[in-house]
């Protein structure tokens, strides 16, 4: 979640040169590249998340299709109909994949 974007605009010669502060949570900072705080009480908490639900992912058997599916769909909060994980899989937070 954005906490709050501030413009600074300032003319240098002919061109036109615009900066932007942006104050930026940790989940919003790690696909941008941007240095961020991993041990910040809630990715700490999507990081345990994850990687339970990618062990259970891996400790299900290959048979059971359906319980697969729904540990997949709650980790990536849905997927495509032709989407195929096979174990060993793994993930830091479980979203940008």
């Amino acid at each position: 979640m954005i906490q709050q974007a501030v413009w600074y605009n300032c003319e240098i010669s002919s061109a036109r040169i615009t900066v932007i502060e942006v104050n930026y949570d940790g989940e919003r900072k790690m696909p941008a590249g941007l240095l961020y705080d991993c041990v910040d009480a809630e990715l700490l908490s999507q990081w345990h998340k994850a990687k339970d639900l990618a062990r259970d992912y891996n400790r299900t058997d290959f048979a059971n299709a359906q319980q697969k599916e729904a540990i997949l769909n709650e980790l990536l909060g849905g997927k495509d109909a032709n989407l195929w994980i096979t174990a060993p899989f793994f993930v830091d937070y479980g979203n940008n994949i």
